[in-house]
């Protein structure tokens, strides 16, 4: 009977988490972690799949939503969608990459066996092209 009438702060079930040494608890299907200065506990909105390594394209995509679109990142960061979401981007951007890629380069083909060297910079300087293009129309949108 006595619990009841506890602050709620008192009935939590507290853990010291493995990798961090930090004090924590569990409420509301989310981990709140201590603050050691502070004190404070705060959510810990961190996502799992946050070791996922992504690309040029979702690193750039994922800089852009939580500099530019405020709204978006903290919808995102609260439904743990951000590294799908920049997943995903990356993987629309890549194909789009290839694709205009395969496209621009086929009349500069016979170049690659004739010279080279010209080859590469016409390479070169398509895939800036196509990378701006790219970023345009997938990233900074």
């Amino acid at each position: 009977m006595i619990e009841k009438y506890l602050p709620e702060e008192d009935r939590r079930a507290y853990y010291v988490d493995e990798r961090s040494g930090l004090k924590c608890f569990d409420e509301d299907g989310l981990t709140y972690i201590e603050e050691p200065e502070s004190g404070l506990f705060y959510p810990n909105i961190i996502s799992e799949e946050s070791t996922l390594g992504l690309s040029k394209w979702g690193m750039l995509r994922m800089n852009y939503i939580k500099e530019h679109k405020p709204i978006l990142w903290t919808e995102l960061v609260l439904n743990s969608e951000v590294i799908r979401h920049c997943y995903e981007v990356e993987q629309e951007a890549l194909e789009l990459q290839q694709q205009m890629l395969n496209e621009r380069m086929k009349p500069y083909r016979h170049l690659q066996s004739e010279n080279y060297m010209e080859y590469l910079q016409t390479l070169n300087n398509m895939t800036s092209q196509v990378d701006e293009t790219v970023a345009n129309e997938l990233v900074y949108v």
